[in-house]
């Protein structure tokens, strides 16, 4: 691609022994894989064009630079991302620089890179002002808000999100907007130990959700909260249910990793151990590598093994540090402060030991939610 843009359309054509070993390294793919799909149209739209035309190149970069994130390969995602920024003028097509600004602000949030991630978020908003596209504005808040979430700056976070709530209400054009924005307020709420007030915001996302990405994101966080509400068989549904079926890596990871954090609350050490090894060579990004890290640490010390819980909150807390997770900074290290005194370590939510919730019947509030989770795992067939 970068000979085909630098060189000229006949660069591609020229070159017949580097073509065919392109041509076989993507049909050598895995057929699953969507990746592969778009690859092979990137290498015929090269191969059959006459004159190097990036208005047709830069979509197809996009979206293969989607379907890397999709699969849990941000790194590579970056570069994509990056390829596409660097050929399009935004200018001509603002539209494709801000939705590569924003997929790619996305992939350096998820490597743990967040000023990088609020410059490439910037300059997607400072675009959509250009356009007058209210959308994508609004979408480039909604960064705003993850992003101080992200950094811990609650407050801000939640104004930031009801605003942009606000603002979509009443658009059925900002339909799925607006639930993104209610599925991150629903985090914001979750952080500040508002929970059951989370749960309502997640619901309220999760019926406005209608892409499956958005869905599965929703359900895995209404999972974490019903860990911290102690209604465990909802989480598990859940839980369960993405680990098999979720679209993206990411929440397939997550899930394994609220489900890990599950076996430790019920004292349940096989399973803990078979989801701690499947996540344990997993290419994870920051923000999953430090909370499997946390997990990991408070597990260990439910199951009386202490040395090994110091030396993995030891590691949360390093990589919190380095990424500037400050919620799980502040979780590893009183937990680590409760071992050191011999004390048991605090919850994930930073509850002390002795005092997480036991298993309950859900509240009559969100008996809705947690029936229909218990309709789609039925569905499902996952066992």
């Amino acid at each position: 691609m970068d000979r085909w843009v630098s060189e000229g359309a006949d660069a591609v054509r020229r070159d017949s022994w580097s073509l065919h070993a392109v041509r076989k390294a993507v049909d050598d793919m895995d057929e699953s894989l969507h990746a592969r799909v778009i690859l092979h149209g990137i290498v015929e739209l090269m191969a059959a064009a006459h004159v190097v035309d990036v208005d047709l190149l830069a979509p197809r970069l996009l979206a293969y630079g989607h379907a890397l994130d999709l699969e849990g390969r941000f790194a590579l995602a970056v570069d994509t991302l990056r390829a596409v920024i660097g050929f399009v003028d935004p200018e001509i097509h603002a539209d494709v620089a801000v939705d590569a600004h924003m997929r790619l602000g996305f992939c350096l949030r998820m490597l743990g890179t967040l000023e990088e991630a609020a410059e490439a978020y910037g300059t997607a908003g400072r675009l959509a002002q250009l356009m007058g596209d209210t959308a994508r504005i609004l979408r480039a808040r909604v960064a705003d808000g993850k992003l101080a979430l992200a950094r811990g700056n609650l407050p801000a976070a939640a104004m930031i999100l009801d605003e942009t709530v606000h603002a979509a209400t009443g658009n059925p054009g900002l339909a799925e907007l607006r639930s993104s924005a209610l599925h991150d307020r629903a985090a914001v709420a979750f952080a500040a130990g508002e929970h059951e007030a989370a749960v309502h915001f997640a619901f309220a996302a999760l019926e406005g959700a209608t892409r499956q990405v958005a869905r599965d994101r929703v359900l895995a966080d209404l999972a974490t909260m019903f860990i911290q509400l102690g209604v465990r068989d909802a989480a598990r549904d859940a839980l369960v249910l993405l680990s098999v079926n979720a679209e993206e890596q990411y929440t397939r990871w997550m899930a394994l990793i609220n489900l890990m954090e599950l076996s430790a609350l019920e004292r349940a050490e096989l399973p803990f151990e078979q989801y701690r090894r499947t996540l344990a060579d997993a290419a994870l990004p920051a923000d999953l590598a430090t909370q499997y890290a946390l997990h990991v640490g408070l597990g260990y010390h439910t199951f009386g093994r202490r040395a090994a819980s110091v030396k993995a909150l030891e590691a949360a807390l390093l990589l919190a540090r380095q990424h500037d997770f400050h919620q799980i900074s502040y979780q590893a290290e009183r937990a680590l402060q409760a071992l050191r005194r011999q004390d048991a370590p605090v919850s994930t939510t930073a509850i002390p030991a002795g005092h997480r919730p036991e298993r309950v019947a859900p509240p009559a509030s969100i008996q809705p939610v947690t029936t229909a989770i218990r309709r789609l795992r039925d569905l499902s067939g996952v066992g």
